[in-house]
C-alpha cells in the first residue's frame, strides 16, 4: 500500500511541474518595439531598420563613391629621403594641407627602392610596395584606404626617388566598395 501511494504523490508532483512549466506568463515589462508615445519607453523609433544604437540614425560618415587622388603639383609636399647625397628612405610621404584633414599618401618599401617597377600589395617583398592612403579626396574625413591593386614606377639617382602611379586603386579594409583611384607623381629629395 505504501509503494501505491508514494507512486500515486510521485505522479502527482510530476503532473503540477509539468503544469506550472506550460503555464504561459504575461510579462508587461518585456522590450518591444515602438514610439515611446505608444509604449511609454524611449523604443527603437524605425523597428524594422536595425542600428547599431538602436533609435540612432546609421553612421553618416560611410562613402559611397568611387574618387580619384592625384598626387603632386599645387599644394603637395614631400618627405625628406634622407640626410647626404644617398638615398636611404623605406617611406616615401606625400602631404596634402588644402583640406579640412590633411591628405595623406604614404609607400612602404621593404628596403630603400632602386629604379624599377614594385607591384602594390598588402605585404612588403622586394618587388612589393604598400600604398595607404589617409583622409582621401572625395571621401569623408577618418578614413585610411589601402592599396589593393597597380604598380609603382620608381626612378631613384642619388639623392631622390620619384614614384609614378599606374592603376593604382585603394578599398577600405572591411569593405570592397567604393574605391580610391590614385594617380600622379610624388617623391622625396
Amino acid at each position: 500500500m505504501k509503494k501505491l501511494v508514494f507512486s500515486v504523490l510521485i505522479l502527482g508532483a510530476f503532473c503540477s511541474f509539468i503544469l506550472l512549466a506550460c503555464d504561459k506568463k504575461n510579462d508587461s515589462k518585456a522590450i518591444a518595439p515602438g514610439y515611446k508615445s505608444e509604449t511609454g519607453t524611449g523604443g527603437n523609433q524605425n523597428a524594422g531598420n536595425i542600428t547599431s544604437t538602436t533609435g540612432a540614425n546609421p553612421n553618416p560618415n560611410v562613402p559611397t563613391n568611387n574618387s580619384q587622388t592625384p598626387v603632386g603639383g599645387l599644394g603637395w609636399s614631400f618627405n625628406s629621403c634622407g640626410s647626404g647625397t644617398l638615398v636611404s628612405a623605406t617611406s616615401i610621404v606625400a602631404t596634402r594641407t588644402t583640406q579640412t584633414a590633411p591628405e595623406i599618401v604614404t609607400l612602404n618599401f621593404l628596403v630603400t627602392p632602386t629604379t624599377g617597377i614594385y607591384n602594390v600589395a598588402s605585404s612588403l617583398g622586394a618587388n612589393n610596395v604598400q600604398v595607404t592612403i589617409q583622409n582621401a579626396a572625395g571621401q569623408p574625413a577618418g578614413i585610411t584606404w589601402y592599396g589593393v591593386g597597380g604598380t609603382v614606377s620608381v626612378i631613384t639617382t642619388s639623392n631622390s626617388v620619384n614614384a609614378s602611379f599606374n592603376s593604382v586603386f585603394c578599398k577600405q579594409a572591411l569593405s570592397a566598395n567604393p574605391i580610391v583611384n590614385l594617380s600622379g607623381t610624388m617623391g622625396c629629395i
